[in-house]
C-alpha cells in the first residue's frame, strides 16, 4: 500500500454551518484523498459556553464496522474535544488540527496555524494565511465559464466586501464611503458580498449596481460567480475583517488591496504585517500601486506536511 492509499481514510470534523471553516478543510483535503466521511458537529448551549475546554465526542454515532480513518482533520473550537475523543477511540490515525486548538495541543500529531498565531513547537506547521481551494489556474477555469464578464471595459476590479463581526464593523456610513471611492475607479466593478455583511448592506449594494455603469453584485441567487470574478479581476479589492477572503484573494497572485472596517484586533494587525511582508497586500488608495508576490499555497503545505508524518 503506497503512502497515498494509506491517507484515503479521511474524517473530517466540523461544526455544521460553519462554511468558512469547512472550506479550510476540503481545500486541505484535496491534496490528500479521493473521499473522506464529514462528521457535522452540532452542539448545545452548554458545549459551546465550555468549548474548547469541556465535552467530547461520546454522543458521536460511529458504527462498529467503520473503517478506522488514517486520518482525523479538524478545525473550530467546538470541534477540539470531538477530535480528541476520535483519536482515544482510533489511537493509530494522525490526529491533525486547523487553527489553534487552544487545548491539549500537544495530543494533536499536527497543528497547522498561521503565522499571526505564532506558534511554535515539534507539531507546528506554520502558513502564511488560511488554507483555501482557490489556485491561479482554478480561478482562470472558472473565469472561461462565466464569458459575460469578459467583455466588461478594463480594468476590471473585484470587490470581496464582509461584515460585522467579533472584531470589525461594517457601518452603512463606512460602506457608502467605500463606495464612493470604488465607484470613481476606472473599468469595471465585480462586487460580491458575505452572509455576514447583512440586509441593508445587500440593499445599498443592489442600489449603487444600479446607478454606476459597468457593475455587476452578486445577489446571492443562483450559481455563485466567486471564483470566476477572482478569475476576470485585474486586481482586487478586500475588506480587512475576514482572513478567509484575503486568503483567497492572495492566492491568486493578482494584486490585493485592504478596504478598512471600524475595529481591529493585535492579531488582525500581526496578519496585516505578515502579509505586508510577502507584498501580498496593500492599503486601498486611487493609485492601487502593487508590487508582484508569489500566490499562497498554504493547502498545498499543510497536505504535505500531514503526508509526512510518520
Amino acid at each position: 500500500m503506497n503512502r497515498d492509499q494509506e491517507l484515503s481514510r479521511l474524517w473530517i470534523c466540523v461544526e455544521d454551518g460553519l462554511k468558512g471553516t469547512e472550506n479550510q478543510l476540503l481545500a486541505v483535503a484535496e491534496h490528500l484523498a479521493t473521499g473522506y466521511r464529514m462528521i457535522s458537529i452540532r452542539p448545545g448551549w452548554v458545549m459551546r459556553l465550555l468549548a474548547p475546554y469541556c465535552g467530547g465526542g461520546k454522543w458521536l454515532k460511529i458504527a462498529a464496522d467503520t473503517p478506522a480513518p488514517n486520518i482525523i482533520l479538524g478545525a473550530g473550537r467546538q470541534a477540539v474535544q470531538p477530535c480528541l475523543w476520535l483519536k482515544k477511540q482510533y489511537p493509530d490515525a494522525k490526529l491533525v488540527f486547523l487553527q489553534d486548538p487552544k487545548w491539549m495541543r500537544g495530543r494533536f500529531d499536527l497543528i497547522a496555524a498561521p503565522a499571526h498565531d505564532a506558534l511554535t513547537g515539534k507539531n507546528i506547521v506554520t502558513t502564511h494565511a488560511a488554507p483555501t481551494s482557490v489556485t491561479p489556474e482554478r480561478a482562470r477555469v472558472a473565469a472561461d465559464c462565466w464569458p459575460d464578464f469578459a467583455d466588461m471595459p478594463r480594468p476590471v476590479t473585484t470587490v470581496l466586501i464582509g461584515g460585522n463581526s467579533k472584531t470589525h464593523s461594517l457601518t452603512p456610513d463606512i460602506l457608502d464611503h467605500h463606495l464612493d471611492r470604488l465607484g470613481a475607479l476606472p473599468g469595471s466593478l465585480l462586487i460580491t458580498a458575505s452572509r455576514r455583511s447583512g440586509a441593508q448592506a445587500f440593499h445599498r449594494l443592489g442600489q449603487f449596481a444600479k446607478s454606476r455603469p459597468n457593475t455587476f453584485v452578486w445577489d446571492g441567487e443562483g450559481e455563485n460567480p466567486y471564483m470566476a470574478m477572482l478569475g476576470h479581476a485585474d486586481r482586487i479589492v478586500v475588506t480587512q475583517d475576514s482572513v478567509s477572503m484575503i486568503s483567497d484573494a492572495t492566492s491568486t497572485g493578482k494584486p490585493v488591496f485592504l478596504l478598512p472596517l471600524a475595529g481591529g484586533s493585535k492579531k488582525f494587525t500581526r496578519f496585516y504585517d505578515h502579509m505586508s511582508a510577502l507584498n501580498a497586500i496593500r492599503p486601498f488608495d486611487e493609485r492601487l500601486e502593487s508590487e508582484a508576490y508569489q500566490p499562497l499555497t498554504d493547502a498545498e503545505t499543510v497536505a504535505e506536511a500531514i503526508k509526512s508524518l510518520k
